[in-house]
């Protein structure tokens, strides 16, 4: 049983992996649920790289918005966008984790705002001059952006 309950466990918090997804297939071998397996991305590299250049485009565009958000070029706005990803792969596992809802979003959003700061103090080229407002401005915009560039694409495609 133990094994069972770590096996699922691991299934979950690598759930996007290709990896998970044939251990789901494993454990339930015998079934007929294995042909029906879930497959939530088909191409799960093109969607990094989506994700990837999204949240770039939007980190770039955060620092033409506003002028506490400095990136000295675009190149590091792709860095940014690693590093901030990067930690949103993690961070996004623990919430899932903890199952947080909409009940929770001030947790939600003080992981994200620590997680741009993060970025702020890895990142050489990108600077948040303003103090803790310039972090939960630019957080939530980062955000914001996100959706709203992947809605827009995903209308267009």
């Amino acid at each position: 049983m133990d094994l069972m309950l770590n096996n699922q466990l691991m299934t979950f918090l690598l759930s996007d992996h290709p990896i998970a997804l044939l251990a789901q297939a494993g454990a339930k071998v015998g079934t007929k649920a294995v042909q029906k397996a879930p497959v939530k991305s088909t191409n799960w590299i093109l969607a990094a790289l989506f994700t990837l250049a999204v949240t770039a485009v939007a980190f770039y565009l955060l620092s033409l918005a506003f002028p506490f958000i400095e990136i000295d070029s675009p190149v590091t706005a792709i860095v940014c966008a690693l590093v901030f990803g990067a930690i949103n792969i993690f961070t996004q596992r623990v919430e899932d984790l903890l199952n947080m809802t909409w009940i929770l979003a001030p947790i939600s959003l003080l992981i994200n705002m620590a997680a741009f700061w993060i970025t702020d103090v890895a990142v050489p080229g990108f600077r948040i001059t303003n103090g803790i407002l310039g972090i939960l401005v630019g957080s939530v915009s980062l955000t914001i952006l996100q959706f709203l560039i992947k809605y827009v694409i995903g209308i267009i495609f």
